[in-house]
């Protein structure tokens, strides 16, 4: 893919799949996005976040969205929720709570949703379709999309993805973002 200037920024505001859990910095999907659009891809992930946690760190949106308008805030949680058995509609009122935030500064949230081969899994992620539509935001709707286990793109624990993993991952969030005209 040809890199692209833009006088833009992107923050990935996230849990450990846009921390980078287990790669190195450069390896994970935020800097790889950065690379390939070639504009500043601020990482706000945190390992085993819930949209809880989210709630309590909106704060620290507030630093990388100061200085410009109409950011593209790429909003990813949600699955340590559902590992933890926290419920879909608690769920689903804190993302709401994270888009009203973003909406009240003049910033651009984009979802970026999961699928994943679990049991429960396609009832949990309808919140993201649900929300994306009321809110009138945009919704990647599967993070995981184009990674196989096969191909090395998932780490040992078959969730978090590998820096091949990463690289497909970002690509195709680029894709979207391109073919969106989000930037």
């Amino acid at each position: 893919m040809a890199q692209c200037s833009f006088s833009k920024k992107i923050v990935c505001f996230g849990d450990s799949i846009t921390e980078g859990y287990m790669v190195a910095e450069t390896e994970a999907y935020p800097s790889v996005l950065s690379r390939l659009l070639g504009i500043t891809c601020v990482n706000l992930g945190v390992s085993g976040e819930t949209t809880f946690d989210a709630l309590r760190r909106l704060n620290h949106l507030d630093v990388h969205l100061r200085s410009a308008k109409s950011v593209p805030v790429l909003v990813e949680f949600g699955i340590n929720d559902f590992f933890m058995a926290i419920p879909a509609r608690e769920c689903e009122a804190n993302l709401k709570n994270i888009l009203d935030y973003m909406g009240s500064k003049g910033h651009r949230p984009v979802f970026l949703g999961f699928y994943m081969d679990y049991p429960g899994v396609s009832q949990w992620t309808k919140l993201y379709s649900r929300l994306a539509k009321d809110h009138n935001v945009p919704l990647y709707p599967n993070i995981f999309k184009g990674l196989s286990k096969k191909e090395g793109d998932f780490l040992s624990d078959g969730l978090h993805p590998s820096a091949s993993g990463y690289a497909k991952m970002a690509s195709s969030i680029c894709e979207f973002l391109l073919a969106k005209k989000l930037l």
